[in-house]
């Protein structure tokens, strides 16, 4: 039998339980061949395999190494984790302001105007169960500065990374982190800057932050000076 660990807390005591998920029959001395269905599982769990149905004798507890329980089960954790990570918005800080106001950050879509900074400030958030990776690399390409090839394309092998920290909040966390987009300044034509964003949870499961290139990534923003609006004539 295999059996879940649940927390019965219908009674003013809490007290351990065991469900059982499968089960499968045997000759005695003989192989199990257990096929297991846990549904929708994401986190950890703790579980326990347990011979049942024997009524010729006692049964023998498992050795000592397998560390059974005082039913003879022998109890494990298992992490399960089914599900990608899913990246909610990314964000930029509009300009040198407060980052503590949330009305100075921007969220970023295909177009956005940026004006370049030695510092550009970058905010995201993932989502996952049972936990967001712990860090993503942020990939960029500023074109006045990384465009080797000078055609106005974003290779794979021209964008820089630098790697963002998560805040280690579940399920939802938070990263942020500083790049640098200045070459884009004063530039004509206006510059490009292309950004992919890669990150992994514990099982490997990737997050959906796009590819290399203007068509695959995740956001491709203008970066260009400020400027003030000038007269040019009047009749």
């Amino acid at each position: 039998v295999l059996e879940q660990k649940t927390i019965n807390t219908s009674d003013e005591n809490l007290s351990i339980e065991w469900v059982s998920i499968e089960n499968q029959s045997g000759v005695i001395g003989g192989d199990f061949d257990l096929n297991i269905d846990l549904g929708f599982a994401a986190g950890e769990e703790t579980y326990r395999f347990r011979i049942d149905g024997y009524e010729g004798g006692d049964t023998l507890c498992p050795a000592s190494i397998y560390r059974p329980d005082s039913d003879c089960a022998i109890p494990f954790n298992l992490s399960i984790d089914t599900l990608e990570p899913s990246l909610i918005e990314v964000k930029i800080l509009n300009g040198e302001v407060d980052p503590s106001l949330e009305s100075n950050w921007r969220t970023m879509v295909d177009d956005t105007w940026v004006v370049p900074q030695e510092s550009q400030e970058i905010r995201m958030n993932s989502q996952d169960l049972p936990n967001p990776p712990a860090t993503l690399d942020l990939h960029y390409w500023v074109q006045h500065d990384h465009d080797a090839n000078s055609d106005g394309i974003p290779d794979a092998s021209e964008y820089a990374t630098i790697t963002l920290q998560g805040d280690g909040e579940a399920p939802t966390a938070n990263y942020t982190g500083v790049f640098n987009d200045y070459a884009n300044v004063g530039q004509d034509p206006e510059g490009k800057v292309s950004l992919w964003i890669e990150g992994y949870d514990l099982a490997g499961n990737p997050i959906d932050g796009g590819a290399p290139g203007f068509e695959n990534d995740k956001v491709t923003y203008v970066s260009m000076s400020s400027e003030s609006p000038v007269i040019r004539n009047f009749f």
